[in-house]
């Protein structure tokens, strides 16, 4: 550690470090821009003190001090390269000042008053840290002065008016910044006083529009069961249909047996007629009236069968159209059926969704509530901080 030391056998006056042109009002933000912010050099001035070597003598250190009457210590350095202690002169002069001071000190070396525990700090100490090791010292050294290096170089010494002056400073920034800080606290609370009035007006709106969404909710379940109810009932008919088709179709299976007996019945009719005619033959003159009944019996059985036949074909076809009838009835069953299930779904649907905008309702009314409650609450914050940064 290299110091700034005279010659042992003369003093030297230490240059003093000029901080005094830093304002109290913005040194802390110029020491932020330089990159050092708190550094115990951006607050205050060292004060320069003689510095003496080891050998000097009490006798020699009197005549200094009486040179110096501003100086309240000196500094004791060792082979001129490292602090050794600090002499406090009031410390000094109380044990010179006794009746045989001058036969038992005068010529004895001065470095035995030195205290060599004396608190040293380094210029780029944080300020607050120097002045917390300051008032930590024990009551018999509270009053000694602080030697302050800068990379191995004695800047000077801090008295206790110094520190003090320190603390004013360190103290007035902290005000300063908590004053900053209240009016920030003012304005963040003011913020969330307006941010929770904002956020409760929602509340209350999103609990209207909720209220008027449960309400549609509930003409939409209301609209799906009366669609239940029309689906029941299309259902139903289409059941009933289904079984009427059924007794339709053994009908027309009865009719087509009796067709079929009156086509029999028609054959049967036109072999009698053949036979008739064939015993009008017989007969000659005499059974020619016999003969044209014959023609007349023959036609109608053949007119008979023709009516049998086309009513087969009629009912054929009925009976296809019953068939396809019985189908689309089937499929239309099915499919009203899985209607019905899907608008059961919807239904069933829409009454968890009344629920849950029901709780969604709740909640944003609880919500509301609370958000006026906070809002209130940051009103008052924001009255107290006034009043705080309106306190002289």
């Amino acid at each position: 550690m290299m110091i700034m030391a005279p010659e042992l056998e003369t003093t030297q006056r230490i240059e003093t470090i000029q901080t005094d042109d830093f304002s109290d009002g913005d040194h802390t933000g110029q020491a932020e821009e330089n990159g050092h912010a708190g550094k115990l050099i951006e607050y205050t001035a060292c004060r320069s003190v003689p510095v003496i070597g080891m050998e000097v003598s009490c006798l020699a250190l009197l005549d200094i001090l009486r040179e110096n009457p501003a100086a309240p210590c000196v500094v004791l350095v060792r082979n001129e390269e490292e602090i050794a202690g600090v002499i406090m002169r009031e410390a000094f002069n109380r044990h010179l000042a006794g009746r045989f001071a001058a036969e038992l000190y005068y010529d004895k070396p001065a470095a035995m008053f030195a205290d060599p525990d004396a608190l040293i700090v380094d210029a780029a100490d944080p300020a607050a840290e120097v002045l917390n090791k300051a008032l930590l010292r024990p009551d018999a050294k509270f009053y000694d002065c602080v030697a302050v290096m800068d990379e191995g170089c004695l800047l000077g010494i801090l008295t206790l008016r110094d520190l003090m002056e320190l603390s004013r400073r360190l103290q007035k920034e902290a005000d300063e910044r908590s004053g900053m800080a209240v009016v920030k606290s003012s304005d963040g609370v003011a913020r969330i006083g307006d941010n929770a009035l904002q956020m409760a007006r929602e509340a209350a709106e999103s609990a209207e529009a909720t209220r008027e969404m449960s309400g549609l909710a509930e003409t939409g379940r209301r609209r799906l069961e009366e669609v239940i109810s029309s689906y029941q009932m299309i259902a139903e008919q289409m059941r009933l249909q289904f079984e009427q088709t059924g007794v339709l179709e053994r009908h027309i299976h009865s009719i087509s047996g009796m067709a079929s007996s009156i086509r029999s019945l028609a054959d049967q009719s036109s072999l009698l007629a053949i036979n008739a005619s064939i015993e009008a033959a017989h007969a000659g003159e005499h059974g020619k009236g016999f003969q044209i009944v014959a023609g007349e019996v023959r036609k109608l059985a053949q007119q008979t069968r023709q009516f049998s036949e086309d009513i087969a074909l009629l009912l054929g076809e009925i009976g296809s159209l019953i068939g396809e009838n019985v189908s689309l009835t089937q499929y239309g069953l099915r499919e009203i059926e899985l209607g019905a299930e899907h608008i059961d779904a919807g239904s069933e649907a829409f009454s968890r969704l009344m629920a849950n905008m029901e709780n969604v309702s709740r909640r944003n009314q609880g919500l509301s509530r609370m958000a006026e409650d906070a809002a209130a609450a940051a009103s008052r914050v924001s009255d107290e901080l006034g009043a705080m940064l309106s306190q002289p």
